[in-house]
């Protein structure tokens, strides 16, 4: 009895744990959208990179930065950065994603 209520109060602790909130902080470095020519949107290379949390304890498991997303696409000139999350059961995933030629 005791170890059923040991794994319930470890349980517990992990479902308080995972409510974790996250905040980004405010964008510092700003750019003017309409210098930038998205006509030839469909010809932009788009690359990303993710960090995924296992119930809000574990992780990050990888490297959620523009360098690391500029690296996975070979972009030569970003021209937009976005960011991309996600909350799901067990995990969450937070992306960084450019967009460029």
């Amino acid at each position: 009895m005791r170890k059923l209520l040991r794994i319930g109060a470890l349980i517990g602790l992990l479902a308080v744990a995972s409510g974790c909130s996250l905040k980004r902080s405010p964008v510092l470095n700003t750019v003017d959208l309409s210098k930038i020519d998205f006509s030839n949107s469909a010809s932009m290379k788009e690359g990303s990179a993710c960090a995924t949390y296992i119930l809000g304890v574990l992780g990050p498991i990888g490297d959620p930065s523009v360098f690391r997303a500029i690296q996975n696409s070979k972009i030569k000139s970003v021209k937009a950065v976005d960011y991309q999350s996600g909350w799901y059961l067990l995990f969450t995933q937070d992306c960084v994603v450019v967009y460029g030629e």
